[in-house]
């Protein structure tokens, strides 16, 4: 029943992507940001991976305001998340958007909250060291 479960609530996550290509940015709801955010604490990794990739093409697909305004604080929870994996994908789908909004928004949006990020006296170290090989990535796009 679980494996169900989750099998649903991923595919649910990706057909998100579909429904705002139709309907562009004005679909995507508080409502369903709030329910994306709250899918980043889900039990199953393949749910919160899907949820990152999905933010990720999101702001691809919305630009940088929009991913601003709405996906950063949801996007940006790819660095204390346990899995191994899902913190890879996010730093990977991170690559993405540097790619996509270039590197002046790496130098004044991105790295002032990474630096803000690595700071923070209660983070441990994973979540250091993955802010740190974000930093890492987005610099050498």
């Amino acid at each position: 029943m679980r494996m169900i479960l989750w099998l649903i609530l991923a595919r649910v996550v990706k057909s998100i992507m579909g429904i705002a290509k139709v309907g562009g940015p004005d679909v995507i709801t508080p409502n369903l940001l709030a329910g994306l955010s709250s899918l980043t604490q889900d039990g199953h990794w393949r749910v919160r991976l899907g949820v990152f990739e999905v933010c990720s093409k999101l702001a691809q697909q919305f630009g940088r305001e929009y991913y601003a305004k709405n996906l950063e604080a949801i996007f940006i929870k790819f660095l204390s998340d346990m899995a191994s994996a899902v913190r890879e994908e996010g730093i990977e789908q991170l690559r993405l958007l540097v790619e996509e909004f270039k590197s002046e928004w790496v130098i004044h949006s991105y790295l002032p909250k990474m630096n803000e990020a690595i700071n923070k006296e209660k983070q441990g170290y994973l979540y250091r060291m993955t802010a740190l090989n974000s930093i890492l990535v987005s610099l050498l796009i």
